[in-house]
């Protein structure tokens, strides 16, 4: 497969997240009293939950009022929780509607801002990565990989993602590596295919063969890969 169909191959696959009080010394000492207590434990813990889950709320609703076709309400809700909350959250909800507006440059310095502010936005590494592979900027797809890969070393679309690359840099061992984890999770049918396809490349003739019929009987007749692949593997056959 050549470099540009490798290119189409894998555009076509990329393109679908306290305060500080003052106190006394005798306040200061009761509170380290409570602090050590398992009642305020749970308190401060739920607390943050409940705040971490006020942004994430508010982030859905901003989603789904740009995706019922409310983009304005959308923007206004994004401006009035940036006067009340400094949140990378936001900036992740600024860099989802610049990305659906195809203004990807302004999405992704939004989505690096999103992790500067946020490094646990689990959501923004993968959009700012698919951003990267559609500008074909792959070094910094894969620093952004390693990044988000980090802090979610299981995060199966990252680890998707730099297999992508890897095979589209015909580093095709490296990528097989990549595609394997991803099969030993019970991911994506496609992975099988991915693997198969790199197998090929370094002329394992047998484990391409058995990779590529396992991608065949997973996938959906409607899959528009699937015949192309049945044709590949009857031609492997007959070599």
């Amino acid at each position: 497969m050549s470099y540009n169909k490798n290119m189409v191959l894998l555009l076509a696959i990329v393109i679908f997240l306290l305060s500080i009080t003052g106190c006394t010394r005798n306040e200061s000492q009761e509170k380290v009293k409570l602090d050590n207590s398992e009642s305020a434990k749970k308190h401060n813990e739920a607390a943050s939950n409940t705040y971490e889950n006020i942004h994430i709320n508010n982030y859905n609703d901003i989603v789904k009022l740009y995706n019922s076709g409310k983009k304005k309400e959308a923007e206004e809700k994004i401006k009035e929780m940036v006067k009340e909350y400094d949140e990378g959250i936001y900036e992740m909800a600024q860099g989802y509607i610049l990305f659906k507006e195809k203004n990807y440059e302004e999405a992704l310095i939004k989505y690096e801002k999103a992790v500067e502010k946020d490094p646990n936005l689990e959501e923004a590494y993968k959009n700012m990565v698919s951003i990267l592979i559609l500008k074909k900027d792959f070094e910094r797809a894969l620093t952004a990989i390693e990044e988000g890969l980090n802090r979610f070393p299981e995060n199966t679309d990252l680890i998707f993602n730099k297999g992508q690359i890897l095979y589209v840099q015909e580093k095709y061992e490296e990528a097989i590596k990549e595609f394997q984890s991803l099969v030993a999770k019970g991911y994506h049918y496609d992975a099988y295919r991915l693997v198969g396809l790199s197998y090929m490349k370094v002329n394992d003739k047998e484990n391409a063969i058995e990779n590529l019929n396992l991608f065949i009987s997973k996938a959906p007749d409607e899959d528009p890969i699937k015949e192309k692949i049945i044709e590949l593997v009857d031609s492997m056959k007959s070599e």
